[in-house]
């Protein structure tokens, strides 16, 4: 439901117009948790609805992400790599030497592509693109036409740029999945959270490039949904969801539920 709202956006007041939109449809005992874009306004007002906050997943996977913006030996990197794709994006010339470079390697005519900050998954989808046409890349960057060799540390940013798409795409592919409109469900937090702990956690042959993705990315990521409450909650979706039913193997949630059941169906007899 969509409703016009002519005042500031504080969180009392989106309180305030939630709860009676929730009254308005007879719902408002029904509700018990709420999706929220992690803004601070939404984080009070579903504090005084006195409902369970679950920060949007995609969204909170972005932001474990973004932290390797903030790493200065990853950000080093990705300049690099952004430096040659803006030349070759910039130069018609260049361009022109690219597709031919595609035609003779047999590469596909894919563009190549920039991150940008904000944009979810473009520094996954540029370095993903970068090691796919790297090839094409190279063989331009030599012909006399272009003249314009690449740096000597573009090998180690190549390696570097497969190793990140490696070790991203449990990232990347879990991003996609939450973020379809019909099928996601608070059932899969959990399970994807265990599998991308067992992707991030450090390993003792891992290069130091590896780590530092890996720690820069879990150490976000760990603290987020680590309440009581949001863990129960989200302990009881997942092993009520037929696709995540042995996900989370505790006689504990069992008791919840089945202790929940009964007091439903008392208070349902009584009236």
């Amino acid at each position: 439901m969509a409703k016009a709202v002519y005042q500031a956006q504080t969180g009392s007041a989106v309180a305030e117009e939630i709860d009676d939109i929730l009254e308005e449809y007879g719902v408002r005992q029904k509700v018990v948790a709420a999706t929220d874009d992690n803004a601070a306004n939404m984080d009070v007002a579903i504090k005084q609805l006195q409902i369970v906050k679950f920060p949007c997943f995609a969204h909170t996977l972005n932001l474990g992400a973004q932290k390797l913006y903030n790493c200065t030996a990853i950000s080093n990197w990705a300049a690099r790599v952004r430096a040659v794709i803006v030349w070759m994006k910039r130069s018609h010339m260049a361009k022109v030497v690219l597709k031919e470079k595609q035609d003779l390697l047999k590469l596909p005519k894919h563009m190549l592509l920039l991150d940008v900050r904000t944009r979810w998954n473009s520094l996954y989808l540029m370095m993903e693109r970068f090691c796919e046409q790297f090839p094409a890349i190279q063989a331009a960057a030599i012909d006399p036409r272009i003249g314009k060799p690449m740096e000597k540390e573009s090998n180690e940013d190549f390696r570097k740029a497969e190793e990140f798409v490696q070790l991203k795409q449990k990232h990347y592919t879990s991003t996609l999945a939450v973020s379809s409109d019909k099928s996601p469900t608070c059932g899969e937090i959990l399970p994807i959270l265990q599998k991308l702990e067992q992707q991030y956690t450090v390993q003792e042959g891992d290069s130091a490039f590896t780590r530092s993705i890996k720690e820069n990315i879990w150490n976000d990521l760990s603290k987020r949904y680590q309440g009581t409450d949001i863990q129960k909650f989200l302990e009881e979706a997942t092993i009520l969801d037929p696709s995540f039913i042995y996900k989370v193997r505790s006689d504990e949630v069992w008791d919840r539920i089945r202790e929940a059941a009964i007091t439903a169906n008392i208070v349902a007899a009584r009236h």
